[in-house]
């Protein structure tokens, strides 16, 4: 990610062979955030992949950090690191963009009109 006025260059290697690819999404939607009005896209996995999904976190949780951050690449854009402390079971994952409030109105939409299979 290169740097902002705002935050910090920084780098992420992802592991593509013990990751995920080509993952199946139930649903995907923008909504703002009532508790500090930031935009993100709600994001709903398949069945199968829920399961694949609480593996691969369950398997990198006690890592140390950043051992235990998941990089959230869309189209070859990071959308976010999340760091991750438990197996994450409910197949839902929130995305913010790399740094909260990244996101806007028209970004957050149009993400999830492309993750969006209906």
């Amino acid at each position: 990610m290169p740097a902002s006025a705002t935050h910090p260059e920084f780098c992420v290697q992802a592991d593509r062979a013990t990751g995920m690819t080509d993952v199946q999404v139930a649903s995907a939607k923008a909504d703002k955030s009532g508790a500090d009005g930031t935009w993100r896209v709600e994001v709903s996995l398949d069945s199968a992949d829920r399961t694949r999904f609480a593996a691969l976190t369950g398997s990198i949780a006690s890592a140390p950090v950043p051992r235990n951050e998941i990089a959230i690449v869309i189209d070859g854009k990071l959308w976010g690191t999340p760091l991750v402390t438990s197996s994450i079971t409910g197949g839902r994952i929130e995305i913010v963009g790399p740094y909260v409030g990244d996101l806007t109105g028209a970004t957050a939409h149009d993400l999830a009109h492309r993750l969006d299979p209906n």
